[in-house]
């Protein structure tokens, strides 16, 4: 890994994603179904509990993204979406003078 962590920045903005459990479970299950067909005694056992892990994740991550999609067609976020720097960032102005105050001002005198 560099110094510099970019490496390790990259990782975790891959793994902070909603459907990063999808596949964290199923290398999970298919790490097992190798261990599975060792053929060792302690080889299956373990392997057996690796599937039923990753089968246990796979569920959870399906259901993490099915109550995402249904909590983001029922509550949208408010406000616009800008592009602040290369990152995505919800802006709400409310009132006639939301642009004279606090963050609102200074992301206005920014631009």
């Amino acid at each position: 890994m560099r110094r510099d962590g970019r490496m390790a920045n990259t990782l975790l903005a891959l793994l902070s994603r909603d459907w990063a459990g999808v596949p964290v479970a199923l290398v999970v299950a298919a790490v097992g179904g190798c261990l599975v067909g060792l053929g060792a005694t302690w080889a299956v056992a373990l392997g057996a509990l690796l599937v039923a892990a990753g089968v246990v994740m796979l569920a959870g991550a399906v259901r993490h993204l099915v109550l995402m999609a249904r909590e983001a067609g029922e509550r949208p976020v408010p406000g616009t979406l800008v592009d602040v720097g290369g990152h995505r960032m919800h802006v709400l102005g409310e009132g006639d003078a939301a642009a004279d105050r606090g963050v609102d001002a200074r992301w206005t005198r920014a631009r």
